[in-house]
C-alpha cells in the first residue's frame, strides 16, 4: 500500500520514483522528471497549483515576524528606527538603553583617566569592541561589504541614509525606498515596516494603501 510520501518521490506525470525529481516552484506539492513532464502534467495540476500557491504567498505574506533582541540585554527590540540602532561593524542591532548605559559609562572613565593624564579610550561599538568609524566614506564601507554578504538590516540602514541624506550621502528617496524593499525580500522585518510605512506616506514611491498594508 503506497504512502503520501511515497506518492509525493513520484512525477506527478509518468508516475517513475528517483532521486533527480523536481518539485514545482509554485506550489510544492507534486515533483517531475523534466520539463516535459511537468507540461504535460500542466492543465490536469494548473488550477490547483495556482490555489496553493496563493494560499503560500499569503502565509509568507501575513507570517508574524520573530520579534529581535538586543544581544546585549536580550531584551525585544521593535520595529521602528528610534528604538535601535544598527551597527555596521558587526551587522548587530542593539537598543538604545544598552547604548546609552554604555556611553555613559565611557565617559564616567574617561573622565577619569583625564583627570590622572592617562590618555582618553577610543569609542568603540559595545558588542564587538571594533572601533567606531570616524568618518561617513568607512561607514558606507562597512555597510556595503555586510550588504555583500547577505545582512539585510544592512540594507535598511542604507536605505536610510539615502531617505535622510545622512552619512555624506545626497538625499533620494527613491534609492532608500529600493534599499528597504530589498532587505524585505531578504528577510528583514524592519524592512517590511519601512516598505510599509513609505507606501503608505508616499516616500521615494506613489502611495499606495492596499499594498501598504500587505507589508
Amino acid at each position: 500500500m503506497s504512502t503520501f510520501n511515497d506518492v509525493l518521490e513520484k512525477c506527478a506525470a509518468c508516475g517513475k520514483g528517483g532521486a533527480a525529481l523536481k518539485q514545482c516552484v509554485a506550489c510544492k506539492m507534486v515533483k517531475y522528471c523534466d520539463v516535459v513532464c511537468q507540461k504535460a502534467h500542466r492543465s490536469k495540476h494548473k488550477k490547483e497549483c495556482r490555489k496553493r500557491a496563493a494560499e503560500l504567498h499569503d502565509e509568507a505574506l501575513f507570517r508574524q515576524p520573530t520579534m529581535e533582541d538586543c544581544p546585549i540585554c536580550y531584551l525585544p527590540i521593535s520595529c521602528g528606527v528610534t528604538q535601535a540602532d544598527y551597527k555596521s561593524c558587526c551587522g548587530k542591532t542593539l537598543c538604545h538603553g544598552c547604548l546609552y548605559a554604555v556611553t555613559k559609562q565611557s565617559m564616567k572613565d574617561n573622565r577619569n583617566r583625564s583627570s590622572v593624564g592617562k590618555s582618553l579610550l577610543t569609542e568603540c561599538c559595545p558588542f564587538c569592541r571594533e572601533p567606531v568609524c570616524s568618518d561617513d566614506e568607512g561607514w558606507i564601507k562597512r555597510i556595503k561589504k555586510r550588504m555583500e554578504s547577505g545582512d539585510a538590516d544592512a540594507y535598511v540602514a542604507l536605505g536610510n541614509a539615502y531617505m535622510e541624506g545622512s552619512h555624506g550621502l545626497t538625499k533620494d528617496q527613491k534609492k532608500g525606498f529600493e534599499l528597504w524593499l530589498q532587505g524585505s525580500k531578504i528577510g528583514s522585518p524592519e524592512a517590511h515596516n519601512c516598505v510599509g510605512l513609505a507606501l503608505f506616506e508616499g516616500r521615494g514611491v506613489q502611495p499606495d494603501e492596499k499594498k501598504a498594508f500587505h507589508y
